[in-house]
């Protein structure tokens, strides 16, 4: 049944219209967000996933090669082989005669070769001994950039 507001009339149905409508523009408003919303997310994903994280080749240590140790002879001075094969890595606190040579090599995260080599000097400094029976020669690489 219409009723009368201020002489016109207007069906009673008009405020369940009005509201209707205003429920329709809200809900056709967050369907539309949402729709860009995940337009927005689906091309960012597109484009990170091609992103990726290069995990650079770490050498650590000492390249003790076999012709450098072939000149390594017992009754060398700790200079001359300091000289020869580089300051060592490690040092010993609490035994100065002994050097230890560590060579570690990792690609990608995965470490693919040790080497261990220790040299035992005399008081006076002079190299008595070489332990190889960790030590491995290092693996051939190539320079270039792949």
């Amino acid at each position: 049944m219409p009723r009368q507001v201020s002489g016109v009339l207007l069906p009673v149905a008009w405020g369940m219209m009005a509201r209707s409508r205003i429920h329709f523009i809200i809900t056709d408003y967050f369907t539309r967000l949402m729709k860009k919303l995940l337009i927005i997310i689906s091309i960012s994903q597109l484009l990170l996933s091609g992103c990726s994280i290069h995990k650079l080749d770490v050498q650590q240590g000492n390249v003790i090669t076999p012709e450098m140790l072939s000149k390594l002879h017992v009754g060398m001075s700790q200079e001359r082989v300091r000289f020869l094969l580089g300051s060592p890595p490690m040092a010993a606190p609490f035994q100065s005669n002994r050097w230890d040579y560590t060579y570690t090599y990792r690609e990608q995260d995965k470490q693919t070769e040790t080497s261990h080599l220790i040299l035992l000097f005399d008081e006076s400094g002079l190299l008595t001994s070489v332990d190889q029976s960790n030590y491995t020669p290092p693996k051939e690489r190539s320079s270039t950039i792949e």
